[in-house]
């Protein structure tokens, strides 16, 4: 929404010192890195979806917070964490505070990096040498890095993503639009209404079979994490892009549209909205021309304490020149006024 993104900007540019987002594909994920933020998505069920769900968006989506260092991630989560009255799961709580866990210094993890394309779409260069710069980060902090990959059906995996999205649209958006006292067209834009139209020619059984493959690819995505303490990829496909440059609202727009837009921004973090495990982007790279791009790690399910204190791990690394991670400054900081 607009006003997630004014928020996000106004932490990037030392206003505040964090912002609410909500994740259902990696809008925590994506604007931190685009934005040079950090951005976690926890574990499904990590953070109650209370008052209005048990599992928002089918268990796909979860609301949290975007900030400027791990100590504030972490203290964050300590006081969102945890389910409220009626909640119809819960999830492990952690052993400790996840603020303790940062203080915690993680030896000899192994760790996956991977820079393949699971959507197939074509990865920025720059991309893909921060994503092996900071593997190369974290092997020189002692962890052992490896190319590899989970396996999974990746066309099959994104159809049932589109049923999910577009089903949850037709049930959710005439509510929506009716409390902000507009017409669904008005009150949606392009994108949103197309799936939202979408979404009312689907049945119960496309809906099942759509959770039923994503049963599949978590079990997939949990035994290739098994293996592995870390999977590290880049947050994004894509640099960047200039403002306007996205345009969910051009006429014309249908679904396949829709999910080609957002290929190049989550064909690495969606997986895991799926699969329901800790992920988060870190601002450890930079373009050329100096835009941030985000490096995501991802943990087994349940442990955030082990993602938060790499996290912090890399940070004391980094964190001793200005700015966030000693990216400097934006050219529009607070601190300037």
């Amino acid at each position: 929404s607009r006003t997630e993104r004014v928020s996000i900007n106004a932490v990037a540019a030392g206003i505040v010192p964090f912002a609410q987002g909500s994740d259902g594909g990696g809008s925590i994920r994506n604007p931190a890195a685009f934005c040079g933020l950090i951005g976690l998505k926890p574990s499904r069920g990590r953070v109650t979806g209370a008052p209005n769900a048990n599992a928002p968006l089918l268990g796909l989506a979860t609301a949290f917070m975007l900030t400027r260092s791990v100590r504030d991630t972490a203290a964050l989560l300590d006081l969102c964490h945890g389910p409220d009255v009626g909640d119809g799961y819960e999830i492990v709580p952690p052993m400790g505070t996840y603020l303790d866990a940062t203080k915690r210094r993680p030896k000899g993890l192994r760790i996956a990096l991977c820079t393949r394309s699971w959507s197939g779409v074509q990865i920025d260069p720059e991309v893909v040498t921060a994503a092996r710069s900071a593997a190369e980060r974290l092997s020189s902090l002692g962890h052992h890095v490896e190319e590899a990959s989970p396996d999974f059906d990746y066309p099959s995996f994104l159809q049932a993503q589109k049923v999910i999205w577009a089903a949850d649209a037709a049930a959710h958006m005439p509510a929506m639009a009716r409390h902000m006292n507009r017409s669904l067209e008005e009150a949606l834009g392009t994108s949103v209404y197309t799936l939202y139209r979408w979404g009312l020619g689907i049945s119960g059984a496309q809906l099942i079979d759509a959770l039923a493959a994503y049963d599949r690819v978590t079990r997939q995505v949990g035994r290739f994490l098994a293996g592995y303490d870390l999977l590290l990829t880049p947050t994004n496909a894509m640099l960047p892009e200039l403002i306007g440059t996205f345009d969910p609202d051009r006429a014309g727009i249908d679904v396949e549209d829709v999910f080609s837009d957002l290929a190049p921004k989550e064909t690495y973090t969606a997986l895991f909205n799926a699969t329901g495990q800790p992920a988060i982007s870190l601002p450890l790279g930079r373009s050329r021309d100096g835009l941030p791009i985000g490096i995501q790690l991802v943990a087994r399910f349940g442990r955030e304490d082990l993602l938060l204190a790499a996290a912090r791990q890399i940070e004391e690394e980094v964190d001793r020149a200005p700015g966030v991670w000693g990216q400097g400054r934006p050219a529009i900081h607070a601190g300037d006024f």
